[in-house]
């Protein structure tokens, strides 16, 4: 689990001054997030780490990745490859230390609605 507070330093446009700005950690490992994932109406999703970098990538559309990074205790930033889908918080569920699923967005020119993907659990 990550224990410590994760920050940003925010530039404000146009000027010198810095700002930092705390946000919450993320509420399990990322590692917790890897795996296959599955939504009725948009197919396969699966997570890898990738150089220590969590990448999203869609079944359907095999071009297009997003970047994820802690962004609070219940979501993901999500910075696709193309600028067009833009950068997106990825609200995730997360039920006794497991992911079970996340509705992913992209940017409101592309689709307004989110799609809830849940996390396919290996058979034990």
């Amino acid at each position: 689990m990550l224990h410590e507070t994760l920050k940003w330093q925010l530039t404000s446009t146009g000027s010198t001054n810095n700002t930092t700005a705390s946000i919450e950690a993320f509420a399990v490992s990322m590692d917790a997030v890897l795996g296959d994932y599955e939504c009725d109406a948009y197919g396969k999703l699966t997570i890898t780490k990738n150089n220590g970098q969590y990448l999203l990538k869609m079944e359907f559309h095999p071009e297009l990745e997003g970047a994820l990074s802690p962004s609070g205790k219940n979501q993901l930033l999500c910075t696709y490859n193309h600028p067009m889908f833009g950068k997106m918080k990825l609200p995730f569920i997360i039920n006794e230390n497991k992911v079970e699923s996340f509705t992913l967005y992209v940017d409101g020119f592309v689709e307004n609605d989110g799609h809830k993907f849940m996390k396919i659990h290996p058979s034990p």
